[in-house]
C-alpha cells in the first residue's frame, strides 16, 4: 500500500497571532510537515480529519452552525464558499450547542462530507506560509470575531500527495495483509494516578505477518476505531481530548515541537522521542464510540518488542487534560499496514 500523507496538529499552543476581524494565523513550513513528499508532488489534498474546541465565539441561539473557513492556499477544487472572501475554502461545518449564557459553550461536533471536505491545492512556490482560519455563520457573510474567544480548539488536517494521473480524492484501497493491535487499560502500564498517561508494551512481530514484517521497512499505524466509558469521570471543563502518542519512529509526527509552539511542556516527560495525534474526540457525560482513520506512518523498529505511550491531552496548552477522578477504562483499535 502507497500512502503519500502526513499530519499536522494545530491549535492555541502554535498559533502565530489572532486578529481583530476573527481570524486565527499559523506560520507553517510545508517541506517540514511533508518531508520528501513535498518534491515529489504538484499538488496535494487537505483535510480536516479531526477538530474540537470547548467553547463557541457568540449566538443566542440555544444551537447554532458556523462554517470553519481556510485561506493561504493556492486552491484547484471546489466553489469560493463565501463571496466575501474569495480565496477562502470551507474546511466543516461546526455544529455548537449553547449553555443560556453558562460557559463553557460546547462544540457538539464537526461535520465534513469525505468528498466535499477534501481541498485541493497547488505546491507552493515556497515552503513557508501563513494558513488563515476563521469561522462565519450561514446568516451574516461577515467573520465571527474572535474565532472561539482566545481559545483556538485542536485541529487536526492529512496532507496527501496526488499524482497527477489521479483524481483528487482519496481512493478506497483495498488494504492487505493487516495486522490488528488492541489497546485497552486492563493490559497498560499507568505512568499517572489519574490514567492520563499510558504506556504498553507489545511485540510488533506478533501483529504482523513474518514474512510482511520482515520485507518492508515502512508500516501505518491506522486508528480505526476509539471507545470509552465517561460515566464515572468529569473532566475539568473541557469537552475535548487529543490523543497523543510515542514509541514509534514517524515519518513525519503531527505536532512539530519546533519555535512555533508555546504549549505545555511538562507533558512529554511521559513520551519516548517525539508523540504525534492519534485523533480528538468530544467528551461528554456518556459513553463514546469514535470511527476514524489517521493513518500515522513509522519506520520498522531494529527490534519489534515496542512501548507504545498514550497521554490524554486538552486543546489549548496540550498539558494533560483535568479530571476528578481517574479515567476509566479505554479501548483503541488499530490497523497496523505495511507502506510501499
Amino acid at each position: 500500500m502507497n500512502i503519500d500523507r502526513c499530519y499536522l496538529l494545530l491549535g492555541q499552543f502554535n498559533r502565530a497571532y489572532q486578529s481583530g476581524d476573527g481570524s486565527d494565523y499559523y506560520q507553517i513550513d510545508l517541506r517540514e510537515i511533508m518531508k520528501g513528499l513535498y518534491d515529489k508532488y504538484n499538488r496535494f489534498n487537505l483535510k480536516l480529519e479531526s477538530y474540537a474546541s470547548r467553547t463557541s465565539n457568540s449566538g443566542t441561539l440555544p444551537y447554532e452552525s458556523q462554517f470553519l473557513q481556510i485561506a493561504g492556499f493556492n486552491w484547484l477544487s471546489g466553489y469560493d464558499t463565501n463571496s466575501r472572501f474569495s480565496n477562502s475554502r470551507c474546511a466543516g461545518i461546526m455544529y455548537f450547542e449553547h449553555q443560556g449564557g453558562i460557559a463553557p459553550e460546547y462544540l457538539l461536533g464537526i461535520v465534513y462530507p469525505s468528498d466535499i471536505g477534501t481541498l485541493t491545492f497547488s505546491r507552493p512556490a515556497s515552503s513557508k506560509m501563513t494558513m488563515e482560519l476563521f469561522a462565519t455563520t450561514p446568516e451574516i457573510e461577515t467573520k465571527v470575531s474572535p474565532l472561539f474567544g482566545n481559545e483556538s480548539g485542536n485541529m487536526l488536517f492529512s496532507f496527501t500527495g496526488v499524482p497527477d494521473a489521479f483524481p483528487i480524492y482519496r481512493p478506497v484501497t483495498t488494504i492487505e495483509k493487516t495486522g490488528q493491535l488492541v489497546l485497552n487499560m486492563a493490559n497498560a502500564t499507568a505512568l499517572q494516578n489519574q490514567n492520563l498517561a499510558l504506556r504498553w508494551k507489545v511485540d510488533l512481530s506478533k501483529l504482523i505477518d513474518r514474512n510482511t514484517y520482515d520485507k518492508y521497512s515502512k508500516f501505518a499505524l491506522v486508528t480505526k476505531e476509539i471507545q470509552n466509558n465517561f460515566t464515572a469521570i468529569s473532566f475539568s471543563g473541557y469537552a475535548s481530548v487529543t490523543l497523543m502518542m510515542s514509541g514509534l519512529d514517524w515519518f513525519s509526527p503531527s505536532l512539530k515541537l519546533n519555535s512555533t509552539y508555546t504549549g505545555s511542556t511538562s507533558w512529554l516527560n511521559y513520551h519516548q522521542g517525539p508523540p504525534t495525534a492519534l485523533s480528538i474526540i468530544s467528551t461528554s457525560s456518556s459513553d463514546i464510540i469514535k470511527e476514524t482513520f489517521i493513518d500515522n506512518i513509522f519506520y520498522k523498529p531494529s527490534s519489534p518488542n515496542v512501548e507504545l505511550t498514550i497521554t490524554l491531552n486538552r486543546p489549548y496548552t496540550m498539558d494533560l487534560t483535568g479530571v476528578s477522578s481517574p479515567v476509566q477504562p479505554y479501548y483503541f483499535l488499530f490497523n497496523i499496514v505495511p507502506v510501499e
